[in-house]
């Protein structure tokens, strides 16, 4: 008995001094549930709409007022269908409505042509509920575009592909120095002649070239197994992938260099990339539903970017993604130099 109270009390000193537990085991779940119970909604909010009103009648205004002053729809006028099917494929807007010319004439036998961006399917089916919510179900002629089975897996897959390089890009380089500090050779290799940032990029590169590999063969597998249209180009997945690589694994080197064991690696691998590549990248819920703070913080995610871009590439057949490309440039080089500075290594 004795024995057991010292070690008992032995451990409950060991907390009091080890703070790292006390914010692990309290503060950790409070940030989580704060964080995902914001984040977690599948209700579409705020879907931007693009709207052709061929009536411009005063209750066609009346329809658009009621439909801008809900919280399901931000309207964005447009001045033809052309332009509806054209920001949809570019992704800036999910859907289209077009009034036609006789909806005040015709009143409930007017037919409301609605164009949804069905690559989303939960999404789009959430968008179309809502829509027919103001209008007589009859009245609503839908086309989904992209997706028109609207077949699951076709969205989800993709997605998969962002999270499990995210994962295995991440883990693999976040254990690749702290392995070293374990066995002691890190700090021979801090002897040597070679400056931090060819310390870092030499430990990137390979991960980087497995990770590619990776892309390529589950591109094959979900094409060969679940018939993924893949119709895009292959040239620019490969660019955009090493682009998504950079920032990625330089998280990875920087966790692993702030890291003192595997576990405690493997542990904030799993916090800092993992779970919120997978619940706040767009991957699970849409970023759109999300408060416009934790919007904000799904922009430092490099998963949040690049699921825009295997998604158009795969569903939508866009190759070109100058936004989401910089973005991940610019947060290439951000995380490249915190891995650099954070590696502890300078310039001989």
């Amino acid at each position: 008995m004795n024995s057991f109270l010292s070690i008992l009390w032995k451990e409950i000193i060991h907390i009091k001094r080890e703070r790292r537990i006390a914010v692990i085991v309290f503060t950790f779940p409070l940030i989580m549930t704060i964080l995902y119970g914001y984040a977690i909604s599948f209700e579409p909010k705020n879907v931007p709409t693009g709207l052709l009103d061929f009536d411009n009648s005063t209750k066609s205004r009346e329809l658009i007022l009621s439909l801008s002053s809900s919280k399901y729809f931000i309207i964005h006028r447009v001045s033809s269908t052309d332009e509806i099917y054209r920001r949809i494929i570019q992704g800036e807007i999910k859907c289209g409505i077009v009034i036609p010319p006789d909806f005040s004439r015709k009143e409930k036998m007017a037919s409301i042509q609605v164009i949804i961006d069905g690559s989303d399917p939960n999404l789009g089916k959430g968008i179309l509920k809502n829509i027919q919510s103001f209008f007589i179900p009859s009245q609503v002629n839908t086309r989904f575009l992209f997706n028109q089975r609207m077949v699951s897996s076709n969205f989800y897959v993709p997605g998969i592909i962002v999270v499990l390089i995210t994962i295995i890009g991440v883990i693999i380089t976040s254990h690749s120095i702290v392995k070293e500090k374990e066995q002691g050779t890190f700090e021979l290799l801090s002897t040597t002649p070679v400056s931090s940032t060819s310390l870092i990029l030499g430990k990137i590169l390979p991960y980087a070239i497995i990770s590619l590999i990776d892309v390529f063969l589950i591109t094959g597998f979900a094409r060969l197994i679940f018939s993924i249209p893949v119709r895009g180009s292959l040239l620019s997945l490969f660019l955009n992938t090493s682009l998504f690589l950079l920032p990625t694994l330089s998280i990875g080197v920087t966790i692993s260099t702030l890291s003192k064991t595997e576990l405690t690696a493997l542990f904030a691998s799993f916090i800092i990339i993992t779970l919120p590549s997978i619940l706040l990248s767009g991957f699970v819920f849409p970023v759109e539903n999300m408060p416009g703070w934790l919007q904000i913080v799904t922009q430092f995610l490099p998963a949040t970017h690049f699921l825009k871009i295997v998604r158009g590439l795969f569903l939508k057949g866009i190759n070109f993604f100058p936004a989401e490309g910089f973005t991940l440039l610019g947060l290439g080089f951000l995380y490249a130099s915190i891995a650099i500075v954070s590696s502890g290594k300078r310039v001989k």
